[in-house]
């Protein structure tokens, strides 16, 4: 019976990892019942650092595009203005 049990174990493994099957009616910490997610706290230094990294991407971003739409502004308005007079 020993091998069956063995044999089940290797059968429920996904590469080297084994699958968990505790079905304990444990609760989490920080939860009220069993179906809740604990919350977890976040560090307000990694909140400002990925604030500072959007920051500065929008600011790379907008030094390659901004340039780029100001050149074709002049385009822009003479297509609007051609456009009104046909219309």
């Amino acid at each position: 019976m020993s091998a069956n049990l063995t044999d089940a174990a290797d059968a429920s493994r996904i590469g080297r990892y084994a699958m968990k099957t505790d079905s304990s009616p444990a609760i989490a910490l920080g939860t009220r019942n069993r179906n809740e997610t604990p919350a977890r706290e976040i560090a307000l230094w990694r909140i400002y650092l990925l604030r500072a990294g959007y920051l500065l991407i929008a600011v790379g971003m907008g030094m390659q595009k901004v340039p780029a739409f100001l050149k074709m502004l002049p385009l822009l308005f003479w297509e609007i203005a051609c456009a009104g007079i046909r219309n």
